[in-house]
């Protein structure tokens, strides 16, 4: 899909509202699924819509009428904000062309905690019952899904300020200097692996919690909950740690860095990267995630695999 999220909308706020007035027009979805181009169209635009008027809740909260089908009968409503989300995971239908079995059963409520894992579930119990293409096309269609979804968060973050900068990071430390120790502070290598990652979960732990108490960007998602992932956060402020390779067994090397300060500027350290990135890489052809349960063998039979082929790369 080539959808603008960044740039300046091309019509006025006044002449989108208009377009998509909700009392003199309703959409049809198996029209719209039925040419990219007239689908792209219409997500833009109402994407559009959100940009110029995302400040004014009763914007956000328009009322966006539809029918799946001409035939019905009923005519449903979301709010924009909620038609936007269906529309995007809606793509999947035009993708495998199979926009005939939509109904309102494949409407999902996006006022759900845990966005990530409903997109999932539809995904899985929704769409990939009708689809019949190979494992590289059912990744391709879940690659275009998440990313648009993504983009748009990431989009509407830019317009409300909600973005993270280094200097924002300056500033706490200047406000406690214990974020400066904790973030540039080494660790004793001579540690055992264990006590190792202890004590990085330790100091990530502290981390997190002096950067709630502090007004800076990243307060807003570490006290929401689990909108950022701790293991990411420790590496990207506290150290990259210690990797494991293809079989499992932890490489005996500390790469003692953070993505903000250091990140994998030795070669031993894009060496080590590189080795656990191979699991991550065998895992996302053969079995990735929420896709597992559509192949025919469960992932602990290919243990056998993931071994030659460590021997083999």
């Amino acid at each position: 899909m080539k959808i603008d999220y960044y740039h300046k909308p091309k019509d006025s706020l006044e002449v989108l509202l208009e377009k998509y007035n909700p009392n003199k027009m309703f959409l049809i979805i198996e029209d719209v699924l039925d040419d990219s181009r007239g689908y792209e169209l219409v997500l833009q635009q109402l994407i559009d819509i959100m940009k110029l008027g995302f400040e004014i809740e009763e914007i956000r909260h328009r009322p966006v009428r539809f029918k799946f089908h001409k035939r019905d009968r009923k005519l449903l409503t979301l709010r924009l904000n909620n038609f936007i989300s269906n529309l995007i995971c809606w793509y999947s239908f035009m993708y495998m062309e199979r926009a005939d079995v939509l109904d309102a059963s494949y409407i999902i409520d996006f006022s759900q905690p845990n966005t990530t894992q409903v997109v999932v579930n539809f995904l899985e119990e929704k769409a990939f019952p009708y689809f019949e293409g190979d494992f590289h096309s059912q990744n391709k269609l879940c690659d275009e899904v998440f990313y648009n979804i993504r983009a748009v968060a990431n989009a509407f973050c830019l317009l409300m300020g909600m973005s993270i900068s280094l200097y924002d990071i300056w500033q706490a430390e200047l406000k406690n200097p214990e974020i400066t120790e904790i973030i540039f502070g080494s660790i004793d290598p001579n540690l055992q692996p264990s006590e190792i990652e202890k004590e990085l979960t330790r100091r990530a732990d502290r981390l997190i919690e002096l950067f709630s108490e502090i007004d800076c960007d990243l307060k807003p998602l570490l006290v929401s909950g689990k909108n950022i992932s701790k293991n990411q956060f420790k590496e990207m402020f506290v150290k990259i740690g210690l990797k494991s390779d293809i079989n499992e067994n932890t490489i005996p090397y500390l790469i003692d860095t953070n993505l903000v300060v250091g990140g994998l500027s030795k070669p031993s350290y894009q060496y080590i990267e590189a080795l656990s990135g191979r699991k991550a890489l065998i895992l996302q052809k053969r079995a990735m995630g929420f896709l597992k349960k559509f192949f025919r063998e469960p992932i602990q039979n290919y243990q056998n695999d993931l071994k030659s082929l460590n021997q083999m790369v």
